[in-house]
């Protein structure tokens, strides 16, 4: 199923049947497209119930700041990324913003959704590299790709995801 429009900001997410057991489960692929920019970049076996669930949940519950909102890509970024993983290891991690899937994360890219009254701009990157010395993020190749949506629209995203899931 597509959801929502390639050139701005969507998602597909398919079951795929060869790859379940039986029809309980639900494995098969996400993919986000933010300004025609696929994330990720290659096939990930992803359960998608459990990832369009936690998509609903954080694209309903978007946090307002005006700061990220109206910040360059960069720097938003890098803001959004400090806020998700910090480097005071005595702060929890916030992921308030964060709406990427825990597998396509583990690849390395990243999406957030940030709200700015009834604007969403969500940004995502492209494959970043871990420095597992300094505990963090390579930036120096970061390329950002944006999409700023109306706050119905996002709405709009979450009710075709919850009839994905009826």
């Amino acid at each position: 199923m597509l959801v929502g429009n390639p050139y701005k900001f969507s998602l597909f997410i398919q079951r795929i049947n060869e790859w379940n057991v039986d029809n309980l489960d639900s494995y098969g692929v996400i993919l986000f497209s933010i300004s025609g920019f696929l994330i990720p970049d290659e096939i990930e076996n992803v359960c998608t119930k459990r990832e369009a669930q936690m998509l609903i949940e954080r694209l309903s519950a978007i946090p307002e700041n005006k700061e990220i909102f109206e910040g360059d890509n960069k720097d938003s970024i890098e803001q959004l990324l400090s806020i998700t993983f910090p480097n005071d290891y005595n702060k929890d991690n916030d992921y308030s913003f964060f709406v990427t899937p825990e597998e396509i994360a583990d690849r390395g890219f990243f999406i957030f959704a940030v709200r700015s009254r009834d604007r969403v701009r969500i940004l995502g990157t492209n494959k970043l590299e871990y420095d597992n010395e300094a505990s963090k993020y390579r930036l120096n190749k970061l390329e950002v790709y944006e999409a700023l949506l109306s706050l119905s629209e996002v709405n709009e995203l979450v009710t075709r995801l919850r009839k994905y899931l009826e």
